[in-house]
């Protein structure tokens, strides 16, 4: 096909190949930084959706624990905050995740559960309870697996790093859960199942140690563990798998459970925190990258415009 180009024809496809093969790579570079930037995005809004699961976590634990404590609900405020918290978690599900079907249809069945609460005797809140927190689990089992391509090996250690501590907050609030029904008497299965949710705590604190957390991550979760709040709820903790523990005629102090819960969640949000410093970072890099590369293609266009005219007119002159 090429001898029957004319010269002129052949000398202004050579010039034009040269051009057009380097703004086809500059293009490209741009499509990668627009998908990194779209990939970030999505974090950002991940780690507002696992800021969000974790209110809701903390709301459902107050919620249960009031209502064991009371014929009705004594805090109404906590039940709007509540069913805001899962619209808000509807709304962040198709930023955060790839696949947001499954998540949506979840949390699309948990709307208007705390209107049943109202309605429930203190016997029944563990079931309703159980469902919330199956709920809010398979939420963060489906974040976890929903991998996201963000290639910076410091966003991702410390992404796992984070999920970990979500489960390990996750565990410690049921572990809570279940000795506020133990200590009065509630839920016989409570006492059973409590030592194999002490066993996933460990093994998520396990986890947070392998996946090489920074330093100042070890270091935050070691003076956390720490506080007398930690020693307190072990030694009630021990003092039922020991089985000396009595639920009538025992005035055990469960303060400390609750505060151990609240370090927990503070250790949680300080990691969160810094990864979104993090996160908004990177995503201003990558949007100058893109504003860089989108201004270079557009000059070089120009450029490459302007001189393969120059350069053709002289070619056809002659």
């Amino acid at each position: 096909m090429l001898n029957t180009l004319s010269i002129k024809k052949r000398l202004i496809i050579l010039l034009l190949c040269p051009f057009l093969l380097l703004t086809l790579l500059i293009g490209d570079r741009v499509s990668e930084s627009v998908s990194m930037l779209d990939q970030l995005n999505k974090l950002k809004s991940r780690i507002e959706l696992l800021t969000e699961s974790l209110q809701l976590n903390s709301l459902l634990h107050s919620l249960r624990v009031s209502k064991l404590s009371a014929s009705n609900v004594s805090n109404e405020d906590n039940l709007g905050i509540f069913t805001s918290s899962i619209s808000k978690l509807k709304v962040l599900a198709p930023q955060a995740l790839q696949d947001d079907s499954n998540a949506i249809e979840l949390l699309s069945d948990l709307e208007g559960v705390e209107e049943e609460l109202i309605y429930l005797s203190a016997e029944d809140v563990n079931d309703w309870s159980s469902w919330i927190a199956d709920s809010t689990s398979q939420l963060l089992l489906m974040l976890e697996k929903d991998h996201l391509a963000i290639d910076d090996k410091e966003i991702e250690s410390d992404l796992e790093v984070l999920y970990q501590l979500q489960w390990l907050y996750f565990w410690a609030n049921e572990e809570n859960w279940y000795i506020n029904l133990i200590v009065r008497d509630i839920g016989g299965d409570a006492k059973v199942l409590l030592p194999s949710i002490v066993e996933r705590q460990q093994l998520f604190i396990e986890r947070f140690i392998a996946i090489s957390a920074d330093n100042k991550q070890v270091s935050l979760l070691q003076s956390t563990f720490s506080d007398k709040a930690f020693i307190d709820s072990y030694a009630l903790r021990n003092l039922i798998q020991n089985g000396h523990f009595k639920a009538r005629g025992g005035n055990y102090d469960i303060s400390a459970l609750d505060k151990r819960l609240a370090l927990i969640s503070q250790v949680v949000s300080n990691v969160g925190s810094n990864l979104s410093i993090k996160i908004r970072a990177k995503v201003a890099e990558a949007k100058m990258h893109v504003v860089v590369y989108s201004i270079f293609i557009t000059a070089l266009l120009f450029c490459a415009s302007y001189l393969g005219w120059m350069l053709i007119q002289r070619i056809l002159d002659n």
